[in-house]
């Protein structure tokens, strides 16, 4: 995904994605110094949902040179970034999480859960994101537009995994978020929303998001 990135956008697209994945695993290994220790190992199918359309988006700019894409390609990332900030941060949350739609208490770490300092989080996470494109476009407009269409999709992303985020229920009652085994059976949601396919769905959002609010302004 680098090496594409780097050899069709150059460093205004490698920067960012550079800055996303340092940040997003620096702020995880704080995330987790305090709680569980789980691992934050990137899996090929993880790459690909936070960085799928982030790369599409670069491949179509490379070929039609819109400018306008850049930035969609910005809020793809900031995105993101800002589900990952929201993520880790929301776990130093001393109040347990509630249900984005429901309002629910939920446990901490489940699907479509907020808290206040979670959403702190995903501003700070997706405003990083922003300014990394100001280094390139001197244009405060744009680093507004990119930073605020990110976090509308790191919210996009807590109501899918509150609604329709699949969830599973072992034999034995235990409910298991996001994995489907053969002794496992569909409570909640659609079957093939998995996490990795809310995040794609996250990342593909928040350029939408862009592209409408700059066509309305």
């Amino acid at each position: 995904m680098a090496a594409l990135i780097t050899g069709l956008g150059g460093s205004f697209y490698l920067i960012p994605i550079i800055i996303f994945f340092i940040s997003s695993t620096i702020i995880s290994k704080l995330g987790n110094s305090t709680k569980n220790k789980t691992s934050i190992n990137r899996s090929v199918s993880q790459v690909i949902s936070n960085g799928g359309i982030p790369l599409l988006i670069c491949v179509i700019n490379h070929f039609y040179q819109y400018d306008i894409l850049y930035f969609a390609f910005l809020a793809s990332v900031a995105a993101a970034n800002s589900d990952t900030w929201g993520t880790e941060i929301g776990k130093f949350s001393k109040v347990r999480p509630v249900d984005i739609i429901s309002r629910v208490t939920l446990p901490k770490g489940e699907s479509g859960g907020i808290t206040n300092i979670g959403l702190l989080g995903s501003v700070i996470g997706s405003f990083i994101i922003g300014i990394s494109g100001y280094l390139f476009i001197n244009s405060l407009k744009y680093v507004l537009l990119v930073s605020i269409s990110g976090c509308l999709g790191a919210i996009f992303d807590s109501i899918l995994g509150s609604t329709l985020q699949g969830r599973f229920i072992s034999r034995d009652g235990l409910i298991i978020s996001e994995e489907k085994k053969d002794n496992n059976y569909l409570i909640t949601g659609v079957i093939f929303f998995n996490n990795d396919f809310v995040n794609l769905c996250c990342t593909l959002s928040a350029p939408i998001f862009f592209l409408l609010i700059n066509y309305y302004l």
